[in-house]
């Protein structure tokens, strides 16, 4: 019996299927109704699926339908595939069951190293080497390595579900791999969720900075602010939470935290004009990613047109670039010299072969981080510098900026496809109007022939007649005096 056709594996790693989402963030609800009742989801869409979730338009999680209305507390974003995305959000709806949220524990009845002694003439220890897995085997009289069990960092018990411990697993996600090596942001959106994540004591620092856009009226409503600094005290002699009783360690460099307080949606009364990540200061969160990806396609099309550049050459081993279309294979600078009209300004045209810029970045890593992080001998850099304006640059921006000018490409070609085939389509429309004016205009002509000749033929007609009746009355003038005559 022949085995049954393997079915094709479509995979999103293989074959070009790979994208860099402009947005895909994982998210964290509360019920207005019941404070304690939180929700966790992910979504490349945050302002619609919230408006789902509260029944505005269908297609909203059934387990949300009883605990309506929602509000949206914070969200994390930033990663590079729905995959990621998925996988973040099963860790934060599981700590207890995630692998990377697990911190070891000796067993006490190993705890403590025992050494048997023999009676071997030739050492006091042996060792031994099982040839049919290659693998170490402790001898008679090699000390016995304790074992360690693994315990979860938030066990399951009653207080799972609050906001504040769903913030500690993120503020924890945060830091722990392979998380920490991937390019998040946080945003927070409601004033009691910020003062939760601000409570967070880090190791080794009394206060952790964060972006903070803040009003000048104190946030009574919508107006004009600056990014600060902001700390948020908390009333003297007020209980410690449970988040404040931790201490976590320090945010990835490249991990930025903006408060929001104008909602995922825009409507609440509090977000100022300075915040990043918002087209208008009444309008949901920009989903499409469209500042820095429009900064992105600008440097693209300047380098295209010649108008800045470094004359097609590679930035890092100076080798002319041959084909500056391949976009997986060619990177470019991400810095910026700020913002106009909600759209970055270019602040640097530099252009590296992928695999060049990667070898800079690790042997001349942005940060120490990069260099004593988790893995000794990393394969992917995490930071690094621009080799022509030493602006430092995160890693998973430059494969961010690599896929924005990739699907730029592919959205201007997408449109200009459609503007020619809308041109065809005009037209071709065009074509048939005319040839209908044309038929319409034959059959008014020769309706119009008709109705002459129609005319003409009534004209001869009349013309007869009238060249008919002089005749008749001299023919009746004729008959009368011969009838006279005859009398």
């Amino acid at each position: 019996m022949a085995a049954p056709a393997s079915q094709p594996v479509r995979s999103t790693l293989l074959d070009g299927n790979h994208a860099f989402p402009p947005l895909y963030a994982c998210y964290l609800l509360r019920s207005k109704t019941r404070p304690n009742v939180t929700y966790i989801g992910s979504s490349p869409d945050p302002p619609r699926r919230l408006r789902q979730h509260n029944g505005e338009i269908t297609q909203g999680a059934v387990s949300t339908m009883k605990y309506r209305p929602w509000e949206m507390q914070m969200i994390v974003y930033g990663f590079p595939s729905k995959l990621t995305a998925l996988q973040f959000e099963w860790a934060w709806q599981k700590p207890d069951l995630s692998r990377h949220l697990k911190q070891p524990v000796p067993s006490p009845a190993t705890s403590t190293i025992t050494t048997t002694t023999t009676t071997s003439t030739t050492s006091s220890t042996s060792f031994s080497k099982d040839p049919s897995t290659n693998l170490h085997t402790p001898g008679p009289s090699e000390p016995t390595p304790p074992t360690e069990t693994l315990k979860p960092i938030f066990p399951r018990n009653a207080l799972r579900n609050r906001v504040e411990t769903k913030m500690a697993v993120a503020r924890t996600m945060l830091t722990v791999p392979p998380f920490r090596r991937w390019p998040l942001h946080v945003r927070v959106f409601t004033r009691e969720a910020w003062e939760i994540w601000d409570g967070f004591k880090v190791v080794g620092q009394e206060e952790e900075e964060a972006e903070v856009y803040e009003a000048q009226d104190k946030g009574k409503g919508k107006g004009k602010g600056k990014a600060v600094s902001a700390k948020v005290k908390k009333p003297p002699g007020k209980r410690k939470t449970l988040a404040e009783k931790r201490t976590y360690d320090p945010l990835p460099e490249v991990t930025t935290v903006i408060l929001d307080l104008g909602g995922v949606d825009g409507q609440a009364p509090g977000r100022t004009e300075g915040t990043k990540g918002v087209t208008k200061i009444d309008g949901p969160i920009d989903v499409e990613d469209t500042e820095f990806r429009g900064m992105v396609w600008d440097k693209w099309k300047a380098y295209r047109e010649g108008a800045e550049g470094s004359g097609g050459e590679c930035a890092v081993c100076k080798e002319v670039i041959e084909d500056v279309d391949d976009h997986l294979n060619v990177a470019f600078c991400v810095s910026s010299a700020g913002s106009d009209a909600g759209r970055s300004i270019a602040k640097c045209y530099s252009i590296a072969h992928l695999p060049c810029l990667a070898k800079h970045f690790l042997a001349n890593p942005g940060s120490e981080e990069s260099v004593t992080g988790n893995l000794a001998n990393p394969i992917l850099p995490h930071t690094g510098h621009c080799p022509r304006c030493n602006t430092r640059s995160d890693w998973g921006e430059i494969v961010r900026g690599i896929y924005a000018r990739r699907d730029g490409e592919k959205e201007n070609v997408e449109l200009t496809e459609k503007a020619r085939l809308r041109d065809m389509k005009a037209a071709e429309l065009a074509e048939r109007l005319a040839e209908r004016k044309r038929k319409v205009d034959e059959e008014k002509e020769v309706k119009r022939r008709k109705t002459e000749e129609a005319k003409e033929e009534r004209r001869r007609v009349k013309e007869l007649e009238k060249a008919d009746k002089p005749k008749g009355k001299r023919r009746a003038k004729s008959k009368a005096s011969n009838s006279s005559e005859s009398e």
